[in-house]
Formats: structure tokens, sequence, C-alpha cells
């Protein structure tokens, strides 16, 4: 009983393995047929004739909004570097379709990415940017940095909130986050119109480990807001005597007396 009970399970697994595999597939196929329909660039034969149940050349772009509202999706590419397409395409590819999505489920907001290239390239755009921007996503590029490490990607997020004349709301996703439908509610619902809001104007998530999680939050940019962050960077350097310049703060949480509080 327990023998045949583990081929059940090890069958069970296996058919699970195949339908990822397939599922894969055609997630990657949808891609690429997306990708080439938007930069209207004809199809290799070879995939036209496997996509055929999907016919991608009959699929209608439904009309941009152009009632302009003051709320946006930032993403951010950091550390570009044409001469290495790889490390950075596959966030493109989510970007492009993250925006599909947010635009077939009625959201009116703008799609945004921020691009930072690598320091160790002369080039000062990325070639994608016209796939990019036929997609409806507007591009924005970033100062160059010294050292390109996680640590510097991570401060590059808060560049949101340099853009506090053109949006009142804003949410940051990172580059590998994909949604699966419209989040306009978030913005609508932090402000209230007449009654308590249901969402507060800045919005974090907050895990055992990490007082913050940097991948999903909203804020409220206001004037000063960005020249106040860099004023605490500032002082944490002058004051605190584990920052690196390479590596950052690297301070990791021990248990306790070394925690952290909840805002």
């Amino acid at each position: 009983m327990a023998k045949a009970t583990h081929l059940r399970h090890r069958c069970s697994i296996s058919s699970i393995k195949t339908v990822i595999g397939f599922l894969a597939a055609a997630c990657i196929l949808q891609i690429i047929n997306l990708i080439h329909m938007i930069s209207r660039s004809p199809l290799p034969a070879p995939l036209i004739g496997s996509m055929n149940m999907i016919k991608p050349q009959n699929l209608q772009m439904p009309p941009v909004q152009h009632r302009r509202i003051p709320f946006a999706y930032f993403f951010l590419l950091a550390g570009c570097d044409p001469d290495k397409p790889t490390q950075y395409i596959g966030y493109i590819y989510n970007i492009i379709i993250s925006r599909q999505i947010f635009r077939y489920s009625g959201s009116r907001a703008d799609v945004v990415v921020m691009i930072r290239m690598s320091s160790e390239t002369d080039e000062e755009i990325i070639p994608e940017q016209q796939i990019l921007e036929k997609a409806g996503v507007i591009v924005k590029y970033l100062p160059k940095v010294h050292t390109d490490n996680f640590f510097s990607a991570m401060l590059d997020k808060f560049q949101i909130l340099r853009y506090y004349k053109e949006y009142i709301r804003i949410l940051f996703m990172d580059s590998d986050a994909t949604p699966i439908c419209n989040l306009d509610y978030m913005f609508i619902n932090s402000l209230g119109k007449g009654k308590k809001p249901i969402f507060a104007p800045n919005v974090i998530l907050s895990y055992k480990r990490e007082p913050s999680q940097g991948g999903f939050f909203m804020l409220s940019p206001e004037k000063g807001d960005h020249e106040r962050l860099q004023e605490i960077i500032d002082h944490r350097i002058n004051t605190y005597y584990n920052f690196s310049e390479e590596y950052g703060w690297g301070h990791k949480f021990r248990g306790y007396p070394d925690v952290w509080n909840s805002m």
C-alpha cells in the first residue's frame, strides 16, 4: 500500500511538471507574438504555424484613454547594458505584458519605466525603447551611478518621488511582478472622496524578516520628499559606522534586542 501511494505521488508530481512545462512554453510563444505584433515586424513562419489557434494578427489593441488621471504604475530597469540584452530583455517583456493587462482591464493610469544604464556602457539608451513606447509605456532615464549593485537599484526606486508634479499616487512594482487585474482601486480608495479612505496614501508591505518590502509599494509624492530622503541618507553616512559605499548598510537583524519596530 505504501509503495502504491508513493508511486501515485511520483506520477502526480510528474504530471504537474508536464503541465507547467506546457504552460511555460505557451507563455513564451505568447510573449514572442505580442512583441512582434507591437513592433509590426513579420513573424517567422514556424512561429505563425505553431500559433494558428491564437491568431495574434487578428487581435485588436484597445483604444488608449486620452483622459489624463494623476496615477501611475512605475517599473525600474537598473544597470542596462545593450551588449548584454539577456540580462534585462525578460523584464521588458513583462512590463509590456503588464501594460496590456492594465489596459484591457480598464486602467486609465500611466505605465512608466525608469531606466538606468549600466556604468560599464557608453550607451545612453536601450535599443528596445521603441518597442516599449509602441506598447504605450512611458520611458524615463535616470542618471548613471558609480557602482551598479542591489543597493543602488533599491535607492533608484525612490526616484518616483521626483514626479510629484505629474502624479498624486504612484504604485511601484518590481519588473518581474505581473499584475493579474486592474489595481486602480488602490489609488482611488486612498483618496476617500468625501469619506474616510480605505487605503493610506502611502502603502508598504512588511514581513517578519523585513520592515518593508521593496518590490511593491504605493507612495503619495510631495515636493521636497526626495530631498528629505537624501538628507536621511547623508545623516546615516555621517553618523553610523556600518555603511559601505560598495555594499550599502549591510545590516541584518539578529533577534532581540536587535529588532525593528513596525511603522
